[in-house]
């Protein structure tokens, strides 16, 4: 005859899970004697259906189990099925199991009882005012660590450093709205100013930018400056000749401090026929004093660099030429410009020995507002005698397809760099921008002018 786990754990009222456990001890004890493990079977469960594991006992099994524990497991189990009880399980000794599984049962309700009546004698009320009471003592706890804190002088020190920032925040504030309220002022002014302006047929520089379509972001004035049309000194701005006495012009009052420290200002103003020259000049580019001026232009102070100081003879020597570009006329579908550009090597005698040029020949600037950095990678000067050169950067523009160049010409406004040409090395001197041994005019010489202090 055999029972399997569920089974027994149906007759005595246990979980699975409880017989499971015992039946493991019980398992661990018999291998340990050398007997073999229990037989294992898969059956459903008859609450859910699912497949379960469960354990197959032999009447021997359970006769050897009842010797090895005292659960009430078998104290349920005796009555119904006498013939597990162990040979050597006396009816004393089976008398006295009963007895310890009861007490033990009866122990467990008697706790159970004495949990039970305290959390009935624990009412509602009286939880809430045992809180209630409990939190009254954290908030005196507190208010006495508090008080004692405020007689310290960490406390004090940092009630002072609390109430500068609280100070210095404010006045930063005040300061704040101040600013904001001067610059709706000034916006207000200007604004208003702008209009008188407009209404004479005035425009200062920033209206004369919008009234012409000028980019944002694109500064009138630096434009102007560039090509040489205008001429800043001392904070204020003229034509140069040969645009000066056209009727470009005109002078106007504006005030600067606006209400707080108002002081006239006389300022440079554009006419009417100021912005239609402005707009041939940089919008159409049709103007007659820039139809016989074509090349590129350096548009910063040191736009051509060598990137090594010092290389051996019969190595590459690298260099560098950033912000370049042009202000021309279009020329159809060649654009602005479009061409060659190189670097120039004259002797000290200002003869031009070489052009290196860039490894690409096509390069096309299509409006004024686009600039170019190009890079030279390969400059072999190891058949240059030794001596000191002088090299300067030269474009040739493309004036009609397929290859009819303008001819090599210096690149406006661009320094120049000095070489050493020596047996084992070629040297870079160091440059300065404000160096005035060069004349970096534009002109179409190929030879290089110079110019002595």
């Amino acid at each position: 005859m055999t029972i399997t786990s569920y089974e027994i754990a149906q007759q005595t009222g246990l979980t699975h899970t409880e017989v499971g456990h015992i039946i493991t001890r019980f398992e661990a004890r018999r291998i340990a004697a050398g007997g073999q493990p229990l037989e294992q079977r898969q059956t459903k469960g008859r609450r859910n259906g699912r497949p379960m594991t469960v354990s197959v006992l032999t009447d021997a099994d359970m006769r050897f189990l009842s010797a090895c524990t005292h659960s009430r497991l078998w104290v349920r189990l005796y009555a119904d099925h006498p013939e597990w009880r162990p040979e050597t399980l006396s009816p004393a000794d089976m008398k006295e199991r009963r007895a310890k599984a009861r007490a033990k049962t009866a122990s467990r309700e008697k706790a159970y009882r004495r949990v039970l009546a305290q959390s009935r004698a624990d009412t509602r009320a009286a939880r809430i005012a045992r809180e209630k009471a409990e939190r009254e003592a954290e908030r005196a706890r507190r208010r006495a660590e508090k008080e004692a804190e405020r007689h310290s002088r960490e406390w004090k020190r940092r009630e002072a450093e609390r109430r500068r920032i609280a100070m210095q925040n404010l006045e930063l504030s005040n300061e704040r709205r101040r600013r904001e309220k001067r610059e709706y002022e000034r916006a207000r002014e200007a604004a208003r100013e702008e209009s008188e302006l407009e209404a004479e047929g005035l425009y200062t520089f920033s209206m004369a930018a919008q009234r012409i379509g000028l980019p944002a972001g694109v500064s009138l004035s630096t434009l102007l400056r560039e090509r040489r049309i205008i001429w800043s000194s001392g904070g204020d701005t003229h034509l140069l000749p040969p645009y000066a006495g056209r009727g470009y012009d005109a002078r106007a009052t504006i005030w600067i401090g606006r209400r707080w420290v108002p002081t006239p200002v006389s300022v440079m103003v554009w006419t009417e026929a100021g912005l239609r020259f402005l707009k041939s000049l940089l919008c159409e580019g049709h103007h007659v004093q820039f139809k016989n001026i074509r090349g590129l232009e350096a548009q910063a102070v040191d736009a051509f660099r060598f990137l090594q100081h010092e290389v051996p003879r019969n190595f590459p020597i690298q260099a560098s030429l950033k912000n370049i570009g042009t202000y021309n006329e279009s020329n159809g579908e060649l654009g602005l410009f479009t061409g060659k550009v190189g670097l120039a090597v004259y002797n000290k005698k200002g003869k031009l020995i070489k052009v290196v040029e860039f490894k690409d020949p096509a390069l096309q600037w299509t409006s004024m507002f686009v600039t170019k950095d190009l890079r030279f990678n390969n400059i072999n000067l190891a058949e240059l005698p030794n001596g000191t050169y002088t090299v300067k950067p030269v474009s040739n523009e493309l004036v009609s397809k397929p290859d009819k160049f303008s001819g090599w010409q210096p690149i406006a406004y661009s320094n120049t760099q000095t070489l050493v040409v020596s047996k084992h090395k070629v040297s870079v001197e160091p440059y300065e921008w404000n160096d005035k041994h060069m004349d970096y005019t534009f002109n179409a010489n190929t030879r290089l002018s110079t110019k002595g202090k």
